[in-house]
C-alpha cells in the first residue's frame, strides 16, 4: 500500500472515531461544560466525518487513478490538493455548529485544528520527500556505506545480478511509494532483506552482508551495472 493510500485511510478512520466520539475534535475538548451545551455536537461531528472521509477518499482514487493512468503526480501536488484545502474547509465549515459558543474558544479551537492538520500534512511531506531521495554507494574495499533513509555500513561478502525480484511478502520497516522501496521487507524467497529498490523493472544486486541481504537497484540498467562491476572488483582487492 502507498503512502498516500495509508494516510487516506487514517483519515477515514478518524473522522468515524470523531463521530462516535465527538470528545476528540480539538477546541471542543477543551470548552467548560457551559459552552460545550451552547455546540450542536452531532451537527459538527458529522461535518467532521463527513470533511475527513472525502479528503482520505480524494488521497485513495487519485493514487490509484496515477498509478492506472500511468500518470507522474507530486506527492505535493497531493497533499497540497486534498489535506490542505479539506481542511480549511473543515474548520471553516465547523464555525456554523457553534455560533453561541466564546468566539475566543472557537477562533482557538480552529487555530488549534488547522495547524496540527497543517503539521502532519508538512510531516508528510517530508517524510515522502526524504523516502524518495535517491540513496548513494560508496564502495571501499569489502566495505559498502550507503546513505538515506534507511542508511547502512556493512561489510559485503558477495554479490550477484538478479533480473527479478522475488515477490515481497511483507513490509516490516520500511518506506514504499511506486516503485521506491527502502528499508526492512519480508521477500518469498531470500526471507528478511534490506531493499534499496528505485525501479522494479531490474536488475537488481543481491548483496550478501554479514547481516541481513540487501538488494539494490537504480533507476537505470546501466547504473546498476556500473556499481555491480564496483563491488565485483572491490571485492577481489
Amino acid at each position: 500500500m502507498l503512502i498516500h493510500e495509508f494516510v487516506g485511510l487514517f483519515l477515514i478512520l478518524m473522522g468515524f472515531l470523531v463521530k462516535k466520539f465527538p470528545i476528540l475534535i480539538a477546541g471542543y475538548n477543551t470548552m467548560p461544560a457551559d459552552e460545550k451545551a451552547k455546540v450542536d455536537v452531532d451537527g459538527l461531528s458529522s461535518h467532521m466525518r463527513n470533511s475527513m472521509v472525502v479528503i482520505g477518499l480524494l488521497m485513495i482514487i487519485i493514487t490509484r487513478l496515477s498509478i492506472f493512468l500511468e500518470l507522474s503526480i507530486s506527492p505535493l501536488f497531493i497533499i497540497g490538493g486534498t489535506i490542505l484545502p479539506g481542511t480549511l474547509y473543515m474548520v471553516i465549515g465547523s464555525q456554523r455548529y457553534m455560533k453561541k459558543v466564546n468566539q475566543r474558544m472557537s477562533k482557538t479551537g480552529m487555530i488549534i485544528g488547522v495547524v496540527v492538520i497543517s503539521v502532519s500534512a508538512v510531516l508528510v511531506t517530508v517524510l515522502i520527500f526524504t523516502g524518495s531521495r535517491s540513496p548513494q554507494f560508496e564502495v571501499t574495499g569489502n566495505q559498502l556505506n550507503i546513505s538515506g533513509m534507511y542508511g547502512l555500513e556493512t561489510k559485503v561478502s558477495s554479490v550477484k545480478l538478479l533480473e527479478e525480484l522475488p515477490t515481497i511478502k511483507m513490509k516490516t520497516n520500511g518506506f514504499s511509494l511506486g516503485e521506491n522501496k527502502r528499508g526492512n521487507f519480508n521477500l518469498e524467497e531470500f526471507g528478511q532483506c534490506k531493499l534499496f529498490i528505485e525501479s522494479m523493472t531490474g536488475p537488481f544486486i543481491y548483496i550478501e552482508t554479514s547481516e541481513k541481504p540487501i538488494i539494490v537497484s537504480t533507476k537505470s540498467r546501466a547504473k546498476t551495472e556500473e556499481l555491480l562491476v564496483e563491488l565485483q572488483q572491490n571485492l577481489k582487492q
